[in-house]
């Protein structure tokens, strides 16, 4: 701001960079988001086995993963009806199910051998069939079902 622009103008410049920055990150956003899934297992006679996807692709293409074996990573939450992997830690603390898909974990999840590299509260990976049902009351984006995989991700810290 120079000394003699009024206080609270905004350069038209500095304005026009905030609109160009703001359309470039929702560019982007939606690029990841329709982009093609990468095959994470290909049978040359059945093709792809599963995907490794992200879950904003599964969040905003459901119809195109239904019924399809994914690997994707978000933070797990283990709770009474309320079994989800959230995008981030922050939409499982405000119950953003919007931003999260259910899981449906056989009756032995917490027996097997699936489920001891899988902390909860934590963020992890997950391999399992997708679903385009919402999940508990229909409060969830989709759903994971015949979760096999798990793993714990590994989190930078931040300095």
């Amino acid at each position: 701001m120079s000394a003699d622009q009024p206080a609270g103008i905004v350069d038209p410049l500095r304005q026009a960079a905030r609109y160009v920055a703001t359309g470039l990150f929702v560019g982007l956003f939606a690029c990841l988001a329709i982009a093609e899934p990468r095959c994470a297992d290909l049978d040359t006679r059945q093709g792809c086995k599963r995907y490794a996807v992200s879950l904003i692709q599964l969040i905003a293409n459901p119809s195109q993963f239904d019924g399809k074996r994914v690997v994707v990573g978000g933070f797990l939450s283990l709770e009474f009806e309320g079994h989800a992997l959230y995008l981030h830690q922050d939409d499982f603390r405000v119950g953003n199910t919007s931003n999260a898909v259910a899981l449906e974990l056989p009756a032995n999840w917490f027996t097997s051998t699936a489920s001891i590299d899988c902390p909860n509260n934590r963020y992890v990976q997950l391999e399992g069939e997708f679903g385009m049902n919402n999940g508990h009351f229909g409060l969830f984006a989709g759903s994971l079902k015949y979760v096999e995989r798990c793993r714990q991700r590994s989190v930078r810290e931040l300095e």
